[in-house]
């Protein structure tokens, strides 16, 4: 499960792994972490962060410090697996993409987007002008 902009009021750990009856266990990921002061309480240390939460399987021995390790892929793990009782998991090592190449990735297809529209639109009057010319 992913959380945008959690608030605690303690600062979270970036990875955090408990066990859970029957051998399973919850692991919870935290990024972006900033801390602020609350208006109706400017002495109280406040931290917002993203979050991200699921369940490994008993058959799972991963560490936290593995999961650190891997971290942009257990992160991405977190927020699109949900729906899946027996997940595959991420192999160490895998290559992914991190945020920030996809967020790198997106801005070059918005932009690869913009171009083409642009180009549509000019072709689009092109072919206008020359259907008055054709049927004048």
């Amino acid at each position: 499960m992913f959380y945008e902009n959690a608030d605690a009021d303690q600062k979270p750990q970036k990875v955090t792994i408990e066990e859970l009856p029957g051998g399973k266990r919850a692991v919870r990921l935290t990024d972006n972490v900033q801390e602020y002061r609350q208006e109706e309480a400017k002495d109280r240390k406040m931290y917002r962060f993203d979050e991200v939460a699921f369940t490994l399987p008993a058959s799972e021995t991963v560490t936290a410090e593995e999961i650190e390790t891997e971290f942009e892929t257990w992160w991405e793990y977190g927020k699109t697996d949900q729906g899946i009782t027996e997940p595959d998991i991420p192999e160490p090592g895998t290559d992914t993409m991190t945020r920030a190449e996809l967020s790198a990735a997106v801005k070059t297809l918005q932009q690869d987007n913009a171009a083409l529209k642009e180009q549509n639109a000019m072709l689009e009057e092109c072919l206008i002008e020359m259907s008055e010319i054709v049927y004048a």
